[in-house]
């Protein structure tokens, strides 16, 4: 029997409802009741099926067709209202059951040699039935209705933790997680970094639209290189300091205003020098003057003493977001000198200076910058002038360099990009 698929850019919480009963029992008796063919489809329903709402659920899944050797198991969108019976599978290491009608996690005692158990978007609103999976080193269990961490204490080889798009409100339940490298808590209702401390080996923590409001509770996580914490309610970056590997930092949408506790960088090299006009041929095609100019080209390094903060906890940045927040100035990340991506578009920065003086020591590294939606992008000198401070530049914005590619060269795609008109400057 070939069932009918779901639409599987749905959620299955919104194609089935919590009800049971789907009212087909008033057409017999109201003559004028209008026919519903989902009623009609129900009265020959098959041994092991039901149909819920219209919707169709497969309780007793046929699994006599798949080799008893199998290692994997792939059942995406199949209207599976519980997990088929594969306890018998002895070789199972992966088992997939991605988009389906489970409410409960059974069946799987059997299954000690599991690696990977995928339960992405389920009706799922309590982990439990995984004890005996203690080789389990990849759990998903996103876009469920769970509330509460728990039952995860035999399963102490775990890797990957993925938990997106619950209803968790606290961070709990992780105790026996000390191997973890990777826990995914976007979209939950978490309002503080807690009882993580343990987990030396973490490398990946996402925590992306939440309602956390600060960094503390960062303890312990030494082995942290990225760190994911958009879309919170999160005013400052303190707390940086306690992940001193940290190499990619995304933060924006929040209301960050400041990166003065980034800066720890005592005796950091700042270049001084005297203002520097363009040359004429960096000039000479433009439409406005770039008399006003004064970007500092670095001539001799110098001591320079700075207050301790946060960022320069984390040198080893190469990847830093923080668009969308109300940033009036870069000050604080004069630290960083491995900057590889700046993202900073949606703020209040609107002085080239401030620009020069506090992300030029990035300047050899630097290769894509979003500074649109600030002040300086009214500038029409913006691309240009840009180019100059960081030649190594491969993006503005939404605007593609080639390598090499002059000031110039980077100011007519600028252009060309804000008028809408094609430009032979731009990389293919």
């Amino acid at each position: 029997m070939i069932l009918p698929s779901v639409d599987p850019f749905t959620p299955v919480d919104e194609q089935v409802s919590d009800e049971s009963d789907h009212e087909c029992t008033q057409e017999a008796h109201d003559p004028e009741h209008q026919h519903d063919e989902s009623c009609a489809h129900e009265a020959d329903t098959p041994a092991g099926v039901t149909v819920v709402n219209g919707l169709t659920i497969v309780h007793d899944f046929d699994m006599s067709t798949f080799p008893a050797d199998e290692t994997s198991l792939y059942l995406f969108n199949e209207r599976l209202g519980r997990i088929p019976s594969i306890n018998h599978f002895s070789q199972l290491r992966s088992v997939v059951l991605t988009k389906n009608l489970l409410r409960t996690i059974e069946g799987l005692d059997q299954l000690v040699q599991l690696e990977e158990l995928d339960l992405y978007d389920n009706l799922i609103d309590r982990i439990s039935g995984l004890e005996k999976l203690v080789n389990l080193r990849r759990l998903d269990l996103s876009f469920n209705k769970i509330r509460k961490i728990e039952g995860l204490e035999t399963l102490v080889n775990l890797r990957r933790l993925y938990l997106v798009s619950n209803k968790i409100s606290k961070m709990e339940g992780l105790e026996s997680q000390k191997h973890l490298e990777l826990l995914e808590m976007a979209h939950n209702r978490v309002r503080v970094i807690e009882n993580i401390s343990h987990m030396s080996e973490l490398t990946e923590l996402w925590l992306a639209r939440n309602k956390l409001t600060s960094l503390a509770g960062l303890d312990g996580l030494t082995s942290l290189t990225l760190l994911s914490i958009q879309s919170n309610r999160i005013s400052t970056l303190d707390g940086l300091s306690k992940v001193p590997a940290l190499e990619e930092l995304y933060a924006s949408h929040n209301a960050i205003a400041s990166l003065t506790s980034l800066a720890a960088c005592p005796r950091a090299e700042i270049a001084t020098s005297e203002p520097t006009e363009p040359t004429e041929d960096e000039t000479s095609q433009l439409v406005a003057p770039v008399a006003a100019l004064t970007l500092r080209r670095p001539a001799t390094a110098s001591p320079f003493d700075i207050s301790d903060g946060a960022l320069a906890n984390v040198p080893h940045l190469t990847t830093l977001d923080v668009a969308v927040n109300r940033l009036r100035s870069f000050e604080g990340a004069e630290c960083l000198v491995s900057l590889q991506e700046l993202w900073a578009n949606g703020n209040q920065i609107s002085d080239f200076r401030d620009v020069e003086r506090y992300i030029s020591p990035s300047k050899d590294s630097l290769q894509t910058i979003y500074l649109e939606h600030n002040p300086l992008r009214a500038d029409p000198q913006y691309h240009l002038k840009l180019k100059i401070l960081f030649p190594g530049l491969t993006q503005i914005d939404a605007v593609h360099l080639r390598p090499g590619m002059t000031p110039m060269a980077a100011a007519a795609a600028g252009v060309a990009v804000d008028s809408g008109t094609p430009s032979p400057y731009r990389a293919m």
